[in-house]
């Protein structure tokens, strides 16, 4: 395997330096208050915006049921030409 196929699979299948990383990582999110309030201000977020774009479509044909078709009235018995 070549060395990009090495660190890639240590990448994706977790190496003793990624685990180090995300347990540091994670102690400093948990000890320090201002940086858990912005990891929570971005996952608050993020789950926000998707209820927001769940929501959307119900609400816009929701209000298509509200619109009235337009009256179509005339001869179509004639031809245009």
């Amino acid at each position: 395997m070549s060395r990009l196929h090495e660190q890639s699979a240590l990448f994706f299948f977790g190496g003793d330096c990624i685990k180090e990383i995300l347990i540091k990582l994670a102690l400093d999110i948990l000890t320090d208050k201002e940086a858990r309030n912005k990891v929570l201000i971005v996952i608050l977020s993020i789950i926000v915006g998707v209820i927001f774009l769940l929501f959307v479509p119900v609400a816009v044909l929701m209000t298509m049921g509200e619109i009235e078709p337009p009256d179509v009235s005339g001869n179509f018995d004639q031809s245009v030409w």
